[in-house]
């Protein structure tokens, strides 16, 4: 019961932001595999064969204690990777993902996401408000369910995207990217929002320890760099033209940029999906 009403406030912040914090978009939930024993909608761990980190084939991961200093990633991983959920407290969890080393050669927008997510998730579960909740395991209902907890899980779980389905050095034409922007904006209005809407729509199903709770200028600071993506070719990631001159930008939206008419090309049946004219945004 209390997984329905938290998919239900996920599905209602949503439909909420999508008028009140960015252009409209389409939640997905089809790749949600929610757990039983607590309200959170991060998926369920599933083992995969990594060729820089081999995980056992059950899908139980290894203890902490087993864990690399990184995990470097060179490509998407497919399956979503992640500790034990039963045995593993918050704090661990959390530091497992803090272990994700990007490519020094990733596509810089690439580089943005996965460094922007890793760092605010880390803030989020240093927070105050998330004390009471680091040491219950993953799986255990959180003693304190107020919005750093909600924020927390939401970015923790965009980076699992970031890291099973962008490829880093192609990230536009990945199939989760459309999804992980949209995931991105959301954050971004989750944390940024004055109007107390987050916490309305946590007192609607119960999760009433909102009370004196409040994100960190750290946190906003962060939050709000979330979706300023470098200014570089969506293709290649140039910042400049072979020519040295400066980067094309796209004749309808105004907003993606190339380096030149071959990237542009490459990738619009992917930008289309998302180009809207400049006077409609």
């Amino acid at each position: 019961m209390h997984l329905f009403f938290f998919w239900l406030v996920v599905e209602s912040l949503g439909r909420l932001l999508r008028h009140a914090f960015c252009r409209p978009f389409n939640f997905r939930f089809s790749e949600f595999r929610p757990t039983r024993a607590g309200p959170s909608l991060l998926y369920q761990a599933r083992s995969t064969e990594s060729t820089l980190y081999k995980f056992p084939r059950s899908h139980t991961m290894p203890d902490r204690d087993s864990w690399p200093a990184t995990i470097p990633i060179t490509e998407a991983t497919g399956d979503f990777m992640s500790p034990n959920t039963n045995t593993t407290n918050r704090a661990d969890f959390t530091n497992f993902f803090q272990r994700f080393q990007c490519l020094p050669d990733a596509h810089p927008t690439y580089k943005h996401l996965f460094t922007t997510h890793q760092e605010l998730a880390q803030l989020l579960v240093d927070h105050p408000a998330m004390q009471p909740n680091i040491r219950q395991t993953f799986n255990t209902p959180a003693k304190s369910k107020n919005k750093v907890y909600f924020t927390w899980d939401f970015v923790l779980r965009t980076f699992q995207f970031i890291a099973a389905r962008l490829e880093p050095k192609d990230p536009y034409r990945s199939s989760m990217w459309e999804d992980v922007i949209e995931r991105t904006s959301t954050a971004k209005g989750l944390i940024l929002d004055t109007t107390g809407r987050l916490n309305a729509m946590n007192a609607m199903v119960g999760y009433s320890d909102d009370d004196g709770v409040e994100f960190t200028d750290e946190i906003r600071a962060v939050a709000d760099k979330l979706d300023q993506l470098p200014l570089v070719c969506a293709g290649c990631g140039r910042d400049k033209k072979e020519d040295g001159g400066e980067l094309l930008r796209c004749g309808r939206c105004k907003a993606e940029l190339y380096c030149s008419s071959e990237c542009q090309r490459g990738l619009w049946k992917v930008h289309k999906k998302v180009c809207f004219p400049a006077t409609e945004t």
